[in-house]
């Protein structure tokens, strides 16, 4: 604009001159024209043309002009006595400089008034889009008294023609008020607004105002920008123009971050309040302030196009929310510093975090639900977080760690070039561990980024199991590869010795997943599939082959189960924690139990709650099947029938004890809190009611042989007979109890009936005992007890049995009167060849009775007996006769 008021007064004055000294003649005025033309060009730097002056009328005078082709200038007015007043118009639709040149409407009129070195200058019209007026007065070294305005001028054209970089488009009124203008000084103030629509400035209407007051080399200067989010003003400011420096006091005020996502190249949120200064020296720009939005004191210093941060307890929380974070999983307070070189792009940081907690998240229940393990009452008070950023790829380190757990991600990269995260984590928990690297890389569309992420995983869990995994995973659906190895198998309840190799794939959304496997496991073949689906699994697939059968119960928790080779198969269209549905067959081949073969196969069927099950077994001589089995998780209680069936119970001795012959029952099984069996048997003759329950066995018996029963056991067989009673055996004891009648008692052929019979004749064999009972207590290998056997006219009592089943040895008192004979004595010595004494004095004394008895009769002998002395000669008789006798029994 000085250059073109320039113009207008260069040309005024080549008009004077041509008033002059070409006034009269045609020739001479042409002449003229050309000469003031070349003059001016040459004066100026610029093609000026004059076209026309007429100054036939003078004083009055009148002149057009065109500069640089395209300004056309008309001038008109009076010259006399060394003062002239001039009009002008000055019309364009072009502008053009130096610098720019851009189309544009030029449309001025004014007024020139003086003379010499002492002109008065002004004019208005419009230009720059806008209107725009002035006045000064031109002194032959200085300018005076200089107003100059622009209203609603284009911002963008006005900053081009001052050879600045337009910040703001949009219209711009400008006032400027100068006192004095010369070489050496200067003084005055430039006022400057803009108003900015929002599609002109990243979406924000703004409105830019600024003050400048110039003295001489000094200026002062006030800035404010303003939108309905942001306030920002530069106060103090000071400009040195000699020494090229500057220095101002700033406050920012951002009311919300979201407002400058177009600025910032990306969405923040929340405020933003700081303040500081500003300064410019050695061409270089000093920025410091502080804010106090985040928690604690953040500290910058910008110089050189690097930052640098000092932050002094910031709240992680807020920081997260600021960067649009909606869901922060961390609580900490953050101490540390940082740089950033903007040139490089090359940024460090490097923090310890304070008061370190776990929020609220969908994370954290998950962690709770699958381990049982709360953090969110727990303080990491051994965490830092650090950050290196170069050539677009991130580094950083971060730990949260307390004595008892720690996780740590080291050495993760960040490249944003390919979206991609790798890491070395390192996670500790109480009965948990988890190492490995871990990769993981955007792979979703431009215009829906990080919908898609592939992920490789290579480390261990829980210490001692290796696992990779390698796929795609997102939001909404998941395709994983899986090998997993270890040397130890886990469950619920334990862990085992194993070698695991097993591989497989994990595909389907999160609400559906579906799992499929196969490899080695519990030394046999194991493959598996099915869908994961919320909480529960459906059509699931489990086929175990040849595998050790111990090694699958004590998983269980059943190692006292058979131990062999097995077979597992299981097809569940539903399962959960509660219920399930669907079937599970289970084969034991050359299995052992209580070193016994055992075969094994069972059927279960799983309705939702209710279990129904069958199995068919071959314990060495023992055939077992269980038919009608039923279970109700509800009610916990189970229930079955079976059929037991052996032809020899000899070889089962190991689980049964030390038993012969064949048994068969049938029965049923029941369990509610306890174990109950109850069963039949008609093995021995007779009827067998048996019942077990609460480590109590108790067997009631009706008309069964004994002889039969008998056969159970490795002893002499005495006597048979028909047996009613009960037997009871206490398992925690092991006390066997017996109770019953022997009805029809006989006494079989043996070494005892033998050695009564030679040392007395009596024929025991011959005699029948219809009431006859048998009490026994069998413990620790002692079989004690009492055995009476009567008829109207015999009797035989055996008291204070004492059998030693591990020694095989046997003592017991007897009592016998039958066939005229009568005496007692003891038997003892080896259960297999037992040895009897006889009481001879009781033999000789009965011996006595029935002589007598055949002389004067029983009665006069117990009258002679019951007389003073009556009975001292037949002791004496007796005594001499038992010790004749017992030197020859």
């Amino acid at each position: 604009m000085r250059k073109l008021l320039k113009y207008i007064l260069v040309m005024i004055i080549l008009t004077i001159l041509v008033l002059f000294y070409f006034r009269y003649t045609e020739s001479g005025q042409k002449n003229a024209y050309t000469l003031a033309s070349m003059y001016a060009t040459h004066k100026l730097g610029i093609p000026i043309d004059i076209q026309k002056i007429n100054i036939n009328q003078l004083p009055f005078v009148k002149a057009d002009i065109l500069l640089n082709k395209q300004y056309k200038v008309h001038l008109n007015g009076f010259i006399e006595n060394k003062h002239m007043k001039l009009r002008y118009t000055l019309n364009s639709d072009c502008f053009t400089s130096n610098v720019c040149t851009f189309e544009d409407d030029i449309q001025i009129k004014g007024t020139l008034t003086g003379w010499g070195d002492h002109l008065k200058i002004s004019g208005k019209g419009k230009a720059i889009d806008g209107n725009i007026t002035y006045n000064f007065i031109k002194e032959s070294k200085q300018y005076k008294d200089m107003s100059l305005t622009f209203k609603d001028v284009n911002s963008s054209k006005l900053f081009t023609l001052l050879h600045e970089k337009a910040f703001f488009k949009g219209k711009a009124t400008a006032t400027v008020n100068f006192d004095f203008i010369n070489k050496d000084h200067k003084q005055g103030t430039v006022v400057y607004d803009v108003s900015v629509n929002k599609n002109n400035f990243y979406g924000l209407p703004t409105h830019f105002h600024t003050q400048i007051d110039i003295h001489d080399d000094l200026h002062t200067f006030n800035v404010t920008l303003k939108s309905p989010d942001i306030e920002l003003n530069i106060t103090e400011g000071k400009y040195d123009k000699n020494r090229k420096s500057a220095h101002a006091k700033y406050t920012l005020d951002i009311q919300d971050l979201s407002s400058l996502e177009e600025i910032l190249k990306n969405k923040y949120a929340g405020s933003l309040h700081t303040a500081g200064d500003i300064r410019y020296e050695n061409e270089k720009i000093y920025i410091n302030g502080k804010s106090k939005d985040f928690g604690g004191i953040l500290h910058f210093s910008y110089v050189n196009k690097i930052l640098e941060l000092d932050l002094e307890k910031l709240s992680l929380p807020i920081l997260m929310k600021t960067f649009n974070i909606k869901s922060p999983i961390l609580d900490a307070n953050i101490i540390g510093k940082g740089t950033y070189n903007l040139t490089k792009k090359i940024m460090e940081l490097n923090t310890t975090l304070h008061q370190t907690r776990l929020l609220p998240s969908s994370l954290l229940k998950s962690i709770e639900k699958k381990f049982s393990l709360s953090l969110q009452d727990d303080t990491f008070d051994k965490s830092s977080f650090s950050l290196s950023l170069k050539d677009a790829n991130l580094t950083s380190n971060l730990t949260l760690a307390n004595k008892h757990i720690h996780l740590i991600l080291k050495n993760t990269k960040i490249n944003n070039s390919y979206d991609a995260i790798g890491t070395t984590i390192d996670i500790k928990l109480p009965k948990h561990t988890a190492k490995g690297k871990l990769f993981i890389r955007n792979t979703g569309l431009k215009e829906k980024p990080f919908q898609e992420f592939y992920l490789t995983f290579d480390g261990s869990v829980e210490k001692y199991y290796n696992l990779t995994l390698d796929g795609l995973i997102s939001e909404s659906f998941t395709n994983l590869n899986y090998t997993l190895n270890a040397k130890r198998l886990p469950s619920h309840i334990c862990t085992i010795v194993d070698d695991i190799n097993l591989s497989g794939q994990v595909s389907g959304s999160l609400e559906r997943l579906y799992i499929a496997g196969e490899g080695l496991a519990m030394e046999g073949k194991v493959k598996f599939k099915g869908k994961k689906a919320e909480e529960h699994f459906e059509d699931v697939s489990l086929q175990f082959q040849n595998i050790h059968a111990l090694k699958l119960f004590t998983l269980l928790g059943k190692p006292e189960f058979p131990n062999g080779k097995a077979d597992l198969n299981t097809s569940l269209s539903y399962i959960s924690s509660t219920k399930a549905k669907g079937t599970v067959d289970y084969s034991l081949k050359k299995g052992m139990y209580k070193k016994l073969p055992l075969a094994l196969k069972t059927h279960l069927k799983l309705n939702n709650k209710d279990i129904s099950f069958s199995t068919q077994a071959t314990l060495s001589t023992a055939d077992i099947n269980i038919t009608k089995g039923a279970y109700n998780f509800d009610t916990n209680i189970s229930k079955a029938f079976y059929t037991l069936s052996s032809k020899n119970l000899s070889p089962l001795e190991s689980l049964i004890g030390k038993y012969r012959g064949p048994f068969s029952a049938t029965g049923t099984i029941t369990h509610k809190k306890n174990l109950q069996v109850r069963g039949l048997s008609q093995t021995f003759g007779g009827m067998i009611d048996f019942l077990y329950k609460k480590d109590m066995l108790y067997i009631d018996l009706e008309k069964v042989s004994l002889t039969r029963l008998m056969r159970l056991f490795d002893y002499p067989h005495i006597f048979t007979a028909q047996v009613n009673g009960n037997i009871n055996y206490d398992y925690k004891k092991e006390q066997f109890l017996v109770r019953s009648d022997l009805n029809n008692t006989r006494f079989l052929k043996s070494d005892l009936v033998h050695t009564i019979f030679k040392k007395s004749g009596i024929n025991m064999r011959k005699e029948l005992f219809s009431q006859s009972t048998l009490f026994a207590i069998y413990q620790h290998n002692i079989l004690a007890g009492d055995l009476i056997l009567k008829n109207k006219q015999s009797h035989f009592i055996v008291k204070n049995t004492q059998i030693n089943t591990k020694k095989d040895t046997v003592h017991a008192n007897f009592d016998l009167r039958m066939q005229g004979q009568a005496f007692s004595g003891t038997v003892y010595g080896s259960l297999q060849d037992p040895k009897v004494k006889l009481d001879m004095k009781k033999l000789m004394r009965y011996q006595m009775d029935k002589q007598v008895d055949s002389v004067i009769g029983k009665g006069n002998r117990e009258l002679m007996e019951s007389m003073p002395m009556g009975g001292a000669a037949k002791d004496v008789a007796t005594d001499m006769g038992a010790g004749i006798m017992e030197m020859f029994f």
